[in-house]
């Protein structure tokens, strides 16, 4: 089920890729289904304690991951200024421990890249078409994502993930006209854009300082330029 749960996050992202948001919202929910589907059966047999199950006792076995980034191309008709964090995340099964054999680490690691995803594919569309509603779904799937990986020391890319999620809000809190909350996203942001880290692509922190500057301003201001 695992491969599954990894195949289908992957084709969600390279659908996001091409722009093709409901059927990258469709695989990214079949994995999502899958997960909850597995740790619900992990429950099952922590609780009924049953050894005779193959296929639970091989939930249990430990498995290594591998995150690679996908940076996503800007569509054309852009609705916004500002700059989106679009890095996807792909997830491999690695041959080395890169991650951690925690069964329960990795499966909460696949919980917030597919929240990530998710939001991020909402936050594309809403960009690309103007819809506000699919801005809401992105926040709320940013901030679950945002919750589990800030408790998640040992996820990889999660300094860049970090930055990128509290960007993302900042900027979707400013179009949602939430300026107090975009500006604390961007306060805590401006802090981290004071340490030099080669851990992050230099255009990733580019784009974050310009959004750091532009909406610190009085809202007023911002929108006007």
């Amino acid at each position: 089920m695992m491969k599954k749960i990894l195949e289908q996050n992957n084709i969600g992202v390279e659908l996001l890729y091409d722009g093709q948001y409901e059927k990258a919202k469709d695989a990214f929910d079949i994995a999502l289904d899958k997960l909850t589907v597995m740790l619900q059966r992990k429950e099952s047999r922590n609780r009924l304690n049953n050894q005779e199950d193959n296929e639970l006792v091989d939930l249990a076995e430990p498995f290594s991951l591998k995150i690679c980034v996908v940076n996503l191309p800007k569509p054309v008709t852009s609705c916004t200024e500002t700059f989106i964090y679009r890095n996807a995340l792909k997830v491999y099964e690695a041959e080395s421990q890169s991650i951690s054999s925690s069964n329960t680490k990795n499966t909460t690691i696949l919980t917030t890249v597919l929240a990530f995803n998710l939001g991020l594919m909402h936050h594309c569309n809403a960009d690309t078409y103007g819809l506000a509603k699919n801005l809401i779904s992105s926040l709320q799937l940013y901030e679950m994502a945002w919750n589990i990986i800030a408790k998640e020391p040992l996820m990889e890319h999660r300094y860049e993930s970090l930055l990128g999620i509290l960007n993302n809000m900042g900027a979707i809190n400013y179009e949602l006209d939430n300026y107090n909350q975009s500006k604390r996203c961007f306060q805590v942001l401006k802090n981290f854009c004071s340490i030099k880290s080669t851990r992050v692509p230099s255009a990733v922190l580019a784009g974050i300082s310009s959004n750091v500057m532009l909406l610190l301003e009085e809202p007023t201001v911002a929108k006007a330029a």
